[in-house]
């Protein structure tokens, strides 16, 4: 049903229609992988990518492990954040499809 170069309106249009219980991994609700039966977290500490130098720094010194003290950012885009990618339907339809990962972590379509 994906189609590579499919236009973004798309791809959320076929993704609010499937059910975490058939999705594929990618496309899987988030909450899935750090809640345990009844809903709750079970993770200490959850990184967000758009923290990531920040999220980094916190866990290198809560760690006994090496860390990298930076990560390149390769082929960083003109945007400014994953908002300037939905029209309004598709915040719609996402955030519909996407409602517990989105209360969860604190995401806005603002």
């Amino acid at each position: 049903r994906f189609e590579p170069n499919m236009p973004f309106e798309d791809c959320c249009s076929l993704l609010a229609n499937i059910d975490d219980s058939v999705s594929e991994d990618h496309f899987r609700s988030q909450h899935t992988y750090v809640t345990n039966k009844d809903g709750e977290l079970f993770m200490d500490f959850i990184g967000r990518f758009e923290n990531l130098k920040a999220d980094l720094i916190r866990l290198s010194q809560a760690s006994p492990f090496a860390l990298p003290d930076a990560i390149p950012h390769l082929n960083k885009g003109n945007r400014s954040g994953y908002c300037e990618f939905y029209s309004q339907r598709s915040k719609d339809l996402i955030a519909r499809r996407y409602a517990k990962d989105v209360a969860l972590f604190d995401y806005t379509f603002d």
